[in-house]
């Protein structure tokens, strides 16, 4: 459901970063048009290699979508050293060395570490 971004050096961003877009009813339909193909094929190259990544199911996008709703602040001090956390973690899933559960664990524990680090 994130769009990649091109590369843009007003902002920095660059093309192996995602985001969501920020008007409601490009993120709604965006959700609608992936979790809409929930159990079809997706797939991607990485590094050369052809994975199936699948779509969001609707479930996942009512659960981002909370969390989105839930969020009150953001320490945008921290996103690079998050997004690099995720990256780190989200490649080795995508090349099939680790699960999406320990893939999620390792993000969810090292994050966890980072932050009490650094109150």
């Amino acid at each position: 459901m994130a769009i990649p971004q091109n590369e843009d050096t007003d902002n920095g961003m660059s093309d192996n970063q995602f985001c969501f877009p920020i008007n409601n009813k490009v993120f709604e339909e965006l959700g609608k048009e992936r979790y809409d193909k929930e159990n079809e094929s997706n797939i991607v190259s990485i590094n050369g290699e052809e994975t199936d990544i699948g779509y969001i199911s609707k479930n996942e996008y009512d659960r981002l979508v909370n969390i989105i709703n839930n969020t009150k602040r953001v320490n945008i001090h921290m996103e690079n050293d998050i997004i690099d956390i995720i990256n780190d973690e989200i490649w080795a899933m995508f090349a099939d060395e680790k699960s999406p559960e320990e893939v999620a664990k390792n993000i969810q524990e090292r994050v966890e570490t980072m932050i009490s680090e650094r109150r």
